[in-house]
């Protein structure tokens, strides 16, 4: 009768060992996607950023160029080269980092 009771203390050692490595895989992917998610939030933001970035550039280009053709300001070569040359390309969205 001993050896059954020790089978029984094993079993029951091993399905909560079971249960813990189970509930840590769940732990390590809440986390993971957490983790995820703030990267992807973070991206959004950047992009959004650089949108905008890119709205002001274009708007400065257009108002230097509305000054320059109403005589009121020279135009700066160079400025409006390097304005000019700020991408214009609509971005892609973004994938998550998990591929999703």
């Amino acid at each position: 009768m001993g050896a059954d009771s020790h089978q029984v203390a094993a079993g029951k050692a091993n399905a909560a060992a079971a249960a813990a490595d189970l509930e840590n895989a769940r732990l390590l992917l809440i986390a993971q996607l957490v983790d995820d998610y703030i990267q992807l939030r973070s991206l959004d933001r950047d992009s959004a950023i650089l949108d905008e970035t890119v709205t002001a550039y274009t708007r400065a280009l257009s108002l230097t160029d509305q000054r320059h053709g109403a005589g009121i300001a020279p135009a700066s070569t160079s400025r409006r080269r390097r304005l000019s040359s700020m991408p214009h390309a609509p971005r892609r969205r973004r994938r998550s980092p998990s591929g999703r």
